[in-house]
């Protein structure tokens, strides 16, 4: 003689989803991880009255179950918010007509049909072979989790690349626009400055001052033209110049700190190289 009571208890220490059945497949007890997630079960409903059976879909009948404990059986809430599977066990030589449901909660069918539903490790029977499974799940959930939230994260970043870029080249844009005034003015002032009767030294250090303003104008143009490139308003174009004149301009640049310090500066252009280049 079987004691089922005894037994399910026994069965509950081993499985995470239990349920005893009587013959009119009415649920006269079921775990506590049941109950968790259908809290009705508890009212001893008849098992067709919460579960639909998806495997093997034949199934209706006491007699039935009986000839199908070696099959796998699916079953899915007919409210769609949970779904177990397991085998159906019946009790050699038990007093009453009484089968044993035996199984854990079905965590494929979970995770594509209820993404949100929250079954934890303590919903599961300790030596429960499923228990790897909810650890992937769960892994696998927490990365795609993290995925989305290192996206978001990017895509606040790269919104605020872009303005902070906006800002660099509005920024350069007006500095730029506000140094190539005076520096016009300079060179103009200068220009008329050399049409006056000036020493030798004086002549130099003021073609010195013309030509190094004049260089720094165009640093100002290149700055504006970065900035016009970057909102695609101009395009990069070749031009010709001369050798002598780029060599002019770099000497130009420390000249004046040369002369005063009582240094000379000398530079030569071999004859075989083109005057002009791209």
């Amino acid at each position: 003689m079987i004691d089922e009571r005894g037994l399910f208890e026994d069965l509950n220490a081993v499985f995470s989803v239990v349920m005893l059945l009587d013959r009119d497949l009415r649920i006269v007890k079921s775990s506590h991880t049941l109950q968790k997630f259908l809290p009705h079960i508890a009212d001893s409903p008849v098992l067709n009255e919460i579960f639909s059976m998806k495997r093997p879909a034949a199934v209706s009948s006491f007699d039935d179950l009986r000839q199908h404990t070696d099959h796998l059986i699916l079953m899915v809430a007919n409210d769609e918010s949970f779904a177990v599977r397991g085998q159906f066990f019946d009790p050699v030589n038990s007093e009453h007509d009484h089968l044993f449901f035996l199984g854990s909660p079905w965590l494929t069918w979970a995770h594509s049909n209820c993404p949100d539903i929250r079954i934890g490790l303590g919903d599961f029977a300790p030596g429960d072979a499923q228990m790897d499974q909810l650890f992937y799940i769960s892994t696998e959930r927490q990365m795609i989790q993290d995925l989305g939230d290192l996206n978001q994260r990017l895509a606040s970043t790269s919104i605020q690349l872009q303005a902070t870029q906006q800002e660099k080249s509005d920024l350069f844009a007006k500095i730029s626009h506000e140094m190539r005034t005076p520096l016009s003015g300079l060179i103009s002032a200068m220009t008329l400055l050399a049409d006056e009767e000036l020493t030798g030294r004086a002549t130099t250090l003021l073609d010195l001052a013309s030509k190094s303003a004049t260089n720094l104008l165009e640093v100002v143009h290149y700055v504006l033209d970065i900035s016009k490139i970057e909102h695609a308003d101009l395009t990069p174009n070749s031009k010709p110049f001369e050798v002598s004149d780029l060599m002019s301009s770099v000497i130009a640049v420390v000249q004046a700190k040369a002369l005063e310090t009582g240094l000379e500066i000398r530079s030569q252009i071999d004859d075989r190289l083109p005057s002009t280049y791209m």
